[in-house]
């Protein structure tokens, strides 16, 4: 621990020298301010999302809304060698017909202003190595975003919600210069926004991590191995994670790799004992990887074949090896961020709703809600891909010079079956989703798009009906439709 300590306050150190030293400067120091970001508004329309559930008085179950956000990226220059950054969300993926923008009217009634002030962070030049030094709230992304994910990069299907924020003094050296093409990276954490693995306990803010990067940059070759610790007293967790990326760009071929493996041990994973409830020590050994090699050859704009996977629970090992993909790393419109989502959401209700009406099974109040808290733990995806293998290839073609149409075909497999009660058979298949997108550009900065998705959904959704019998889940559809203006 003593360590640990250390460590923080010697990049507290070279914050102290690299933010503070330009205050006793002799000359004013110039400042400049400028804005960026995007207006959009998103129409989504969902037909059966919920795949394996038998229809609603002979009426599919269907979502329709819209929503749309403003984003503000403000940056305040100090100099030339000092800035300070913020993210703001003004509204934050509000739904049409919510209040919130009342706050603006005359009688200021029955307001819910949505404001977000998701990031805001210092950066300043070092006086060594080509470095910068950034302290504050701020986002953090690596390779192609599987473990950790900004949300601030263009995807094909769907859109980034919210990205991942950490509570963050890093130091990035440049050994070469400030133009090097070799970075050097350290950083003291603690996790204030983003998905919480579920061994962690998310009511305690005593998450602590601790990060050593190294990367090379160049115009066609990106590759480097990053190791993050993370540290949690209330649930005796440490964690040590690895992330290996490589990209190679040559003009006509690409080619991209990034892979993840944890390992560690925590007490934060309640299990059931003979209807008491315990924490007992759980190691973890996951893994997850995605590869894509992408082709641009005329009259194709693109050509992309995306493999990738991760792994499930094994639930007679004991150990827990189920691995998640950042929600924000979007692989299809429809599967994984839809349908699986709520499918093992709506299976966890089931389990709730059992609960409360079967006198808790004998437990008391606490012991129930650490039940609710093993099931969380074990059902629910938050839209990110897990237990999964897929491969898919993505076709994009320009027939204007304003339009892009994409197409992209999806094919997936559990990595661990499931089966149905009183059924021998364990299964697999996820689905065949096919995806199809137009975005036409109306001018500079405005941009407007639809995406269409159908999800052939696989054995592994098949459910109980109220018969006692096997059905298989119906097909999924899914539309959405998107206004963008950059700034």
């Amino acid at each position: 621990m003593g360590e640990k300590k250390s460590v923080q306050f010697f990049l507290t150190g070279w914050l102290i020298l690299g933010l503070v030293g330009p205050l006793f400067a002799k000359e004013a120091l110039e400042t400049k301010l400028s804005l960026s970001g995007y207006y959009q508004a998103r129409g989504i329309f969902l037909n059966h999302y919920q795949v394996g559930t038998e229809k609603l008085e002979g009426k599919d179950i269907n979502l329709a809304y819209f929503e749309h956000r403003l984003r503000l990226n403000p940056e305040l220059r100090v100099g030339d060698k000092a800035w300070v950054r913020a993210t703001i969300d003004f509204p934050d993926d509000q739904v049409f017909g919510d209040s919130g923008l009342t706050a603006f009217s005359e009688t200021n009634d029955a307001s819910d202003l949505t404001i977000k002030v998701r990031r805001a962070y210092g950066e300043a030049a070092l006086p060594f190595l080509g470095g910068r030094i950034s302290a504050g709230r701020m986002g953090f992304g690596w390779g192609r975003g599987i473990l950790f994910n900004t949300g601030d990069r263009k995807v094909d299907w769907g859109d980034p919600r919210s990205g991942d924020n950490y509570d963050q003094v890093m130091v990035d050296l440049r050994p070469r210069g400030e133009g090097s093409d070799l970075h050097l990276v350290g950083a003291v954490s603690k996790l204030s926004e983003g998905d919480l693995e579920y061994w962690y306990d998310d009511k305690n803010d005593d998450i602590d991590r601790y990060l050593l990067a190294a990367q090379y940059r160049t115009d066609f070759l990106k590759g480097g191995l990053l190791l993050a610790e993370a540290h949690q007293s209330s649930t005796s967790t440490d964690t040590l994670t690895a992330d290996l990326h490589g990209k190679i760009d040559l003009v006509i071929l690409r080619m991209e790799l990034e892979m993840v493996y944890r390992y560690g041990e925590t007490e934060g994973m309640p299990v059931l004992q003979t209807l008491n409830v315990a924490y007992p020590k759980k190691f973890l050994h996951q893994f997850g990887w995605v590869y894509e090699l992408g082709l641009k050859i005329d009259p194709l704009e693109d050509f992309a074949l995306e493999i990738g996977g991760s792994n499930g629970e094994d639930k007679e090992a004991g150990d827990l090896t189920a691995f998640t993909f950042d929600p924000d790393y979007k692989v299809s419109l429809l599967l994984f961020e839809q349908v699986l989502r709520r499918d093992s959401e709506k299976y966890l209700s089931s389990q709730e709703d059992a609960l409360e009406t079967g006198d808790n099974y004998g437990l008391d109040a606490s012991q129930a809600e650490n039940v609710k808290a093993i099931w969380a733990a074990q059902y629910k995806t938050r839209g990110g891909l897990t237990n999964a293998f897929y491969v898919k290839p993505t076709f994009k073609v320009k027939p204007l010079d304003d339009l892009t149409l994409t197409f992209a075909y999806l094919w997936a497999r559990a990595r661990v079956g499931i089966q149905l009660e009183g059924d021998d058979k364990v299964r697999y298949g996820l689905g065949n989703e096919f995806d199809l997108g137009a975005e036409y550009q109306l001018m500079e900065n405005a941009i407007l798009g639809i995406q269409a998705g159908c999800l052939l959904p696989g054995d592994y959704f098949d459910y109980m009906n109220s018969g006692g019998g096997v059905s298989k889940a119906i097909d999924a559809f899914a539309v959405q439709s998107r206004f963008t203006v950059n700034f």
